[in-house]
């Protein structure tokens, strides 16, 4: 029994813009319908070439009816049909919609027609802007508003023999997010977000929801950012699920999957939908790869400490297989144990490296990736205790400026980008010390994506003489070359905020990819309105962290903790008593309070009493002293 866009108008069930008590609107009706909501990008719309497809997928599914809007053949748009293969973005092609109903609907007991899917799916968007749900705050995303306005729509539009029950949501979406680091590291929250707000939108708080994980692929840099967002929801929020879709072939675009690729799609949304229906659903591996690491070193090879970890639940079939890689850097990464997520890694060269861990059950390859920064000299960018700026484009990255990675040229957005679009004129980006340190030297990157953001007609450094910004003086350099560092040298001072500002070149906005400040941090900085400070030492020698307390100080309360550059506890000794006041902490695995934190750059935090005291430390050297 087919659909040629027969409508009939049910407005009953229209409540404050939302579909809500449809259960008693429809009590009239005769013939129950599952009901699923399709959304997402490209791989959801549909762009996988009909040509090829299975003989029982070819030709319209009596069982099944569609009502699609979005991105899809006008011809076909906004009416309910019977489902068949040219529901993709155009005539001749078709998105995972085919074998999802067709499975659905095998495993469906009835006649006739059995399963209803409303899809409405977009190319080329990202969850961050153009999906934003309410939930996520600033301005709801305009296809968020419309994918609820198209549920609204057909269901008035369903046949009045029907009655309809929502069950289920699937997504397959994440690509565009992943080619930026911002929204990349905000997708486990707006995804989070969008599950909880359509659940909410439709009056079911367990609506069950699956999406599809994007592939690991060079047009999407941080893939591994979404795929591991994608799996913490699937494990965080309840009766939702995961498939991978790694092993599955896609087309020379590397964009779009497949025939082949895209029935198996369609096939794994169907049956993970039937295991969180029957809460069967096999929950991804859990992975954490660590935190951050930054160093400063002159002896290459370097070898840093890796503490990852990976869980999972034993589905499908008792089997966990672990693996190290290198996913980003200039040199070569050899792992002590590839196979063990504790473990060491040997970083031939300086640079920035991202290393990816893997957890495959079988079913699923989680993943999650830690970034190491290696340098010669101390970069001071690396431990300013915030950023800031006159403006910030919501896609983009404010923190990427003092990431310490080096870009390949000024378009390179490999580890995120700071950019300003659409402002023009006159800009800032800002970097604040929690003590004071001494600058001479600068290096800018700028960002030029040969469109809307160019390098700046000019710039000017100013530093915070304690109360304005002044120029700094003997500037040499001031460079806006693409593609390059630009140097720039100047009399030191001594600051505790340092800011870049620049104009843009008339109509484009500007921005920047890397900003590195060099100089010497103080040695000694301490308040002096704390006399209480004054008999504090604390010296780093080895991999040992010494301090000592003066004599009426050592019966207070004593806690050390050690933060990384992200400002992260990594470890925290407690203690109250140790003989003459002396105490002891390792950062690398030795010794009595073994912190087991991998060679880095840490804050060391000393709280005793009331009063507090830290330390930047680098492993093996004291870098600065702060109060």
């Amino acid at each position: 029994m087919g659909f040629n866009g027969i409508h009939r108008s049910r407005n009953t069930f229209l409540v404050a813009g939302a579909f809500i008590g449809m259960t008693a609107a429809f009590a009239f009706t005769q013939t129950p319908i599952k009901v699923f909501i399709l959304a997402g990008q490209s791989n959801m719309s549909g762009w996988s070439p009909t040509t090829g497809l299975p003989a029982n997928l070819t030709q319209q599914q009596s069982s099944v009816i569609i009502y699609a809007d979005g991105e899809i053949n006008a011809s076909k748009a906004k009416q309910w049909l019977t489902l068949g293969p040219d529901f993709g973005h155009d005539i001749g092609w078709f998105g995972p919609e085919v074998n999802f109903g067709k499975v659905m609907s095998d495993s469906t007991p009835g006649t006739g027609v059995t399963i209803a899917l409303i899809k409405y799916a977009w190319g080329g968007t990202d969850l961050y802007n153009r999906w934003r749900p309410p939930s996520s705050g600033g301005t709801t995303g305009d296809l968020y508003t419309n994918m609820v306005s198209t549920i609204i729509a057909a269901l008035a539009a369903l046949p009045a023999q029907y009655t309809p029950t929502i069950v289920g949501m699937i997504w397959m979406q994440g690509e565009q997010d992943g080619t930026n680091f911002g929204m990349s590291n905000a997708y486990e929250t707006n995804l989070t977000n969008l599950i909880a707000d359509a659940r909410r939108q439709v009056s079911i708080p367990d609506l069950p929801f699956v999406a599809g994980m994007i592939r690991v692929a060079p047009a999407w840099f941080f893939a591994d950012i979404i795929r591991n967002a994608q799996t913490n929801v699937a494990n965080k929020v309840v009766r939702t699920g995961v498939f991978d879709t790694q092993d599955l072939p896609y087309g020379a675009d590397g964009y779009h999957y497949l025939t082949a690729g895209m029935v198996e799609v369609g096939r794994r949304f169907a049956i993970t939908m039937l295991q969180v229906l029957n809460s069967a659903v096999n929950k991804p591996p859990m992975v954490e790869a660590g935190q951050k690491q930054y160093s400063v070193t002159k002896v290459y090879p370097a070898t840093f400490n890796l503490n990852g970890s990976a869980t999972d639940d034993g589905k499908p079939n008792s089997t966990l297989a672990i693996s190290w890689e290198k996913a980003v850097g200039s040199g070569t990464a050899t792992f002590g144990n590839i196979q063990n997520p504790v473990t060491t890694v040997t970083l031939s060269q300086r640079g920035a490296y991202r290393l990816r861990l893997n957890a495959n059950d079988g079913a699923v390859n989680a993943m999650d990736a830690v970034s190491i920064v290696v340098d010669t000299v101390l970069n001071l960018a690396i431990i300013a205790s915030s950023d800031t700026t006159s403006y910030c484009s919501p896609w983009e990255t404010l923190y990427a400026i003092n990431d310490g990675a080096d870009p390949a040229n000024s378009n390179d957005k490999n580890f995120g980008a700071y950019g300003n679009w659409p402002q023009t004129g006159t800009q800032w980006v800002q970097y604040n010390w929690s003590s004071p340190v001494n600058p001479n030297k600068i290096d800018v990157y700028w960002f030029d994506d040969g469109g809307g953001v160019r390098v700046p007609a000019s710039c000017v450094l100013r530093y915070w003489n304690g109360t304005g910004f002044s120029a700094v003086t003997g500037a040499s350099g001031y460079g806006v070359a693409a593609n390059r560092y630009n140097t720039t040298t100047f009399n030191q001072m001594t600051t505790t905020r340092l800011r870049l500002e620049f104009t843009s070149s008339g109509t484009p906005s500007t921005g920047v990819l890397e900003w590195k400040v060099y100089g010497t941090a103080p040695s000694s900085v301490r308040s002096t309105s704390v006399a209480a400070m004054a008999g504090i030492a604390m010296s780093v020698a080895g991999n040992a962290v010494r301090f000592s307390l003066p004599p009426s100080e050592r019966a207070q309360p004593l806690t050390l903790q050690l933060f990384d550059l992200g400002g992260r506890v990594v470890s925290t000794l407690l203690n109250t008593a140790s003989k003459g006041g002396k105490y002891t902490a390792f950062l690398c695995g030795n010794g009595r309070y073994d912190h087991r934190a991998a060679q880095g750059v840490y804050i060391a935090r000393l709280q005793y009493g009331t009063e507090a005291y830290q330390a930047v430390i680098n492993g093996i050297q004291t870098v600065s002293n702060d109060r």
